[in-house]
């Protein structure tokens, strides 16, 4: 069905945001987005993006690259698309989520970024106004920060983001990080 491969780049967080850190654009995109305020990942946040950023002086991304046998590209109609992608994206994000976290506990000071909106709960507390559920295993997304990912895939991890159109594309790519004042040496051994 599919192979993962994984791409990892390290980079000082003052040459990240120099050229991919964008706010205003980026967050522009995040308004239009359906989750916006709907989900606790999700911006509008109640702290200071560049607060959180500027604590940190290494970023290490990692790309994941979900590669497509031929096989499954053409048994995929289009009405299946929506589906198969969200099952494929959700199932590959659980296992990258493990390995962020992992990250995170064997180098504190440390906070990993998920690809993508939070796929936790089937319903956010966000609406109700109510706290998250799950605060120890939420986090959030280079994009809702602010990030160009693609500009990031493209440049960084030199793995451009196709996209699904009438087929299902040869690849996806999913872009995570961790933001740290470490040196994470050993990034490679949690993903496999």
């Amino acid at each position: 069905m599919y192979k993962l491969n994984y791409i990892f780049n390290g980079i000082s967080m003052i040459d990240f945001k120099k050229d991919y850190y964008n706010p205003k654009v980026f967050l522009e995109y995040c308004k239009k987005c359906k989750n916006y305020s709907k989900l606790w990942s999700c911006p509008p946040y109640d702290f200071c993006i560049d607060d959180l950023i500027n604590k940190y002086t290494n970023v290490y991304l990692i790309g994941t690259k979900i590669n497509f046998t031929n096989e499954t590209i053409n048994s995929i109609t289009l009405d299946m698309i929506k589906d198969f992608t969200y099952k494929t994206l959700a199932d590959v994000r659980k296992e990258i989520g493990a390995g962020l976290l992992d990250i995170e506990k064997e180098h504190t000071d440390s906070i990993s970024l998920y690809p993508g909106s939070c796929l936790i709960c089937k319903s956010c507390t966000r609406p109700q106004n109510k706290p998250c559920r799950y605060p120890d295993r939420m986090r959030y997304s280079l994009e809702s920060l602010g990030f160009d990912v693609s500009k990031t895939a493209n440049y960084l991890l030199n793995t451009p983001i196709l996209w699904s159109s009438d087929k299902l594309p040869e690849y996806f790519t999913l872009v995570s990080a961790v933001f740290t004042n470490k040196v994470i040496d050993n990034i490679k051994d949690f993903f496999k």
